[in-house]
């Protein structure tokens, strides 16, 4: 007997516009009515998460951070883990040495210091899931983003060094 669902959001329970469609909401209600739990388990930070299932009726827990944070049905910190700041270092310097780009997260904020880089992500992940990417659309969520204070774009990530790791 299946217990638990857990799904991710972004190319899985969220369609291209970033949004929960009608059918995932009543197959995630159908579950529930079965007594299943589902649980979405996500990279994002809870205020990213909670964003598109605020739009919904739905009640869930939800895993973010990649695991490094866990709230329950009612949004309560269940876990929490973080990263110190001299390990924090060392893994920007090898990301930095190679190249790759990152992001920042904290428990107040995403921060980025290329939101085109954001845009070309979001749009890959679309087109991976064999949706059409609204580049428009995807454009305004990044900036709402940036309004509202989720993601902060920084010329240097050294700039958030005041913030908790």
């Amino acid at each position: 007997m299946i217990k638990l669902i857990a799904t991710d959001m972004d190319g899985t329970l969220l369609n291209a516009a970033h949004e929960i469609s009608q059918p995932n909401i009543d197959a995630i209600k159908y579950a529930q009515e079965q007594g299943i739990t589902v649980v979405i388990a996500t990279g994002r930070a809870f205020y990213e998460a909670q964003a598109p299932v605020a739009d919904t009726d739905l009640t869930v827990p939800y895993i973010c951070l990649n695991g490094a944070e866990v709230r329950d049905e009612t949004f309560n910190v269940m876990s929490t883990s973080h990263l110190n700041k001299s390990l924090v270092h060392k893994i920007t310097n090898v990301l930095k040495d190679a190249g790759i780009y990152y992001q920042v997260y904290t428990s107040r904020a995403i921060y980025t210091e290329d939101p085109q880089r954001d845009l070309d992500i979001y749009i890959d992940i679309a087109e991976r899931a064999g949706q059409h990417a609204n580049v428009e659309r995807i454009k305004n969520g990044i900036q709402r983003r940036i309004d509202n204070g989720t993601l902060k774009v920084v010329d240097n990530y050294d700039a958030i060094e005041k913030h908790t790791w």
